[in-house]
């Protein structure tokens, strides 16, 4: 597993939403989706 998806993972759980979970990351909300796929 990798730990860079779980924290992906677990920004979504706490923001409750891909868009701000992307902008917490500095990422956009398509690699945040892949991420969470990935999983």
């Amino acid at each position: 597993m990798n730990l860079i998806y779980m924290q992906t993972f677990l920004t979504v759980a706490e923001e409750q939403s891909f868009t701000k979970a992307a902008e917490v990351l500095d990422v956009s909300k398509g690699l945040v989706s892949r991420h969470v796929q990935r999983l």
